[in-house]
């Protein structure tokens, strides 16, 4: 049985950008969501924020990166892009481990990864809407369970225990006082 120490990971006021370019049209059979798209990692700078809704990171346009030979030229299948296909300046919010401030953009965080998710518009009985990173993918723990109902939340991330059990694309497991376990 496997167990996963989870860690509390906060904000920072750095975001990671992209160049990313994709297109809707035709099948990609490398890439995970079956459309042409590819993304090169350009550099972090400071967060720029939605008044409207703070955690909201607002991109940059793609013309502030015209002629930039960063942009990604072919598919990872070999499908070359044109001029018409999407051009996006794509950004992560960057987080950091609230213990040892090791920092990832969001969307590289590592399994056990906990962070709180105002975005999805959900909360639990804090008012706080906190998300998991498991083996199979990003779990909303405040959010509703897929046969309905919620589930019980007690503890303080990342010592958060829940209940019942988790079941996310292909892991089933519990989060037990900050230990992700397999079922």
């Amino acid at each position: 049985m496997a167990e996963i120490r989870c860690l509390l990971l906060e904000p920072t006021d750095q975001v990671a950008r992209w160049l990313r370019r994709y297109t809707a049209g035709g099948r990609c059979q490398v890439t995970p969501l079956g459309y042409h798209d590819a993304m090169v990692r350009i550099e972090d700078g400071p967060v720029t924020l939605d008044g409207a809704r703070p955690w909201l990171v607002r991109s940059q346009p793609a013309h502030d990166y015209d002629g930039d030979p960063r942009w990604p030229a072919s598919c990872p299948c070999g499908r070359r892009f044109d001029p018409p296909d999407a051009a996006q300046v794509f950004c992560s919010r960057i987080y950091r481990d609230a213990v040892s401030a090791r920092a990832w953009p969001l969307r590289a965080a590592p399994v056990g990864a906990i962070w709180e998710a105002p975005w999805y518009g959900c909360a639990g009985p804090d008012g706080r809407c906190w998300v998991v990173r498991t083996p199979g993918g990003d779990w909303v723990i405040d959010g509703t369970a897929s046969g309905g109902g919620r589930w019980t939340r007690t503890g303080t991330p990342p010592r958060l225990t829940v209940s019942p059990s988790i079941l996310v694309r292909g892991y089933h497991g519990w989060l037990r006082d900050g230990l992700l376990v397999d079922a």
